[in-house]
This record gives structure tokens, C-alpha cells and sequence, in this order.
């Protein structure tokens, strides 16, 4: 117990990057109330990653955890992680309950056809497993990140559009331009 693992350079092995019981992948359990090697501490689950955020939820006990982030150029082929590249740290305290969260990436972090894996460590030291694979996506509809696509996403990306300026978190189809495209593919997600 109390193996902390974080900012390492782990890939391109031929078992996980991180095996807590060395029994393949450990399931995460409801609460986090387990007991073992690093008193099996749940991994984060992905939701999504974008060229500017990862998000995703923690089921864990209450305090303090540290999530880490790192971009892989392959999945594991257990379609978990191991870490190629560290891309940051998200701190937060956790309330004992399944709690989302929501990670904005550095420009130029991650790049379409990447996979994402995080790790969380608790306030006792104990690191996780990696997480399941993510494969990083452009930018979410969703650009306010308010949980859901609304006029408000459509009115954000045409103003950046009528503006000319460039942001990826607006660059909905990565193209590293601000378009009437871009502006088609957030009104679709919208529903129009």
C-alpha cells in the first residue's frame, strides 16, 4: 500500500502499465471499499477526450485525489492504458459518492488518433491502475461544457466564426480553421 505512481514513462510493455493485484485488469467495485494492493484503488472512467478536455467520473471513497493524465499513441491491447506521454494533474476532493469530472488539456497536448488513460491517487499515496483507453476526438459540441448541447454552443462557435479568430476548443471538425462547418456540426449535435 501506498505505491504512489505518477509522471512515469510506462508503454509499449507486454503486460498493463500498472497490474495492482498482477491479475490482469482489477474491475472497479461500487464506493471504493476494497481492500489490497494500494487498497485497490479505483481508476478514473473516460467519458471523452477532446484536443482540449478529458472528461470523465471517479467512484472513490471521500478526500483527496489526484487524477493524472498521459497520451499513448497505441491502446494497450486490453484496451487499458499505460502512460507514453504525462499531460497533467487534476486535484479535487472527492465526496464518497460517483463524482464527473471535467480536465482542460494545454493547447497542442493531444493530438486526433491518440488515446487518453488517467490514474488516481488517493491522499494516502495509493495510484490506481491506468483507466480504460480513450481515443482523443476534436473538440466536443458541447464548448460552453455545461453537460449538453444547447443554442448557447451554436451562438459560441458562429461568434468565433464572425470574429475570424481561431480556438480549438471551437475547431469542431479539426481543421484548424473556424467555419460554417463547424457552426453545421454544433447546430446538428443541438438537433436543427
Amino acid at each position: 500500500v501506498r505505491n504512489t505512481i505518477y509522471t512515469n514513462r510506462i508503454y509499449d510493455n507486454t503486460g498493463l502499465g500498472i497490474d495492482l493485484a498482477n491479475n490482469g485488469v482489477t474491475p472497479n467495485d461500487p464506493g471504493d471499499s476494497d481492500t489490497g494492493d494500494n487498497e485497490l484503488q479505483n481508476y478514473p472512467v473516460l467519458t471523452g477526450a477532446t484536443v482540449t478536455r478529458i472528461n470523465g467520473v471517479l467512484d472513490s471513497l471521500p478526500g483527496a485525489i489526484d487524477l493524472h493524465f498521459y497520451s499513448n499513441a497505441t491502446c494497450d491491447p486490453s484496451g487499458y492504458g499505460e502512460g507514453q506521454t504525462y499531460i497533467g494533474l487534476h486535484e479535487f476532493n472527492l465526496p464518497g459518492v460517483p463524482t464527473p469530472f471535467s480536465f482542460p488539456v494545454a493547447p497542442g497536448a493531444l493530438q486526433i488518433g491518440q488515446y487518453v488513460t488517467a490514474t488516481a491517487t488517493n491522499s494516502d499515496g495509493n495510484t490506481s491502475e491506468f483507466s480504460a483507453c480513450a481515443p482523443v476526438t476534436c473538440s466536443s459540441p458541447d464548448v460552453d461544457d455545461d453537460g449538453d448541447v444547447d443554442v448557447n454552443d451554436i451562438i459560441a462557435v458562429a461568434v468565433q466564426w464572425n470574429a475570424q479568430t481561431y480556438s480549438a476548443t471551437y475547431d469542431l471538425n479539426c481543421d484548424n480553421d473556424i467555419d460554417i462547418l463547424d457552426v453545421q456540426i454544433a447546430a446538428g449535435a443541438f438537433g436543427l
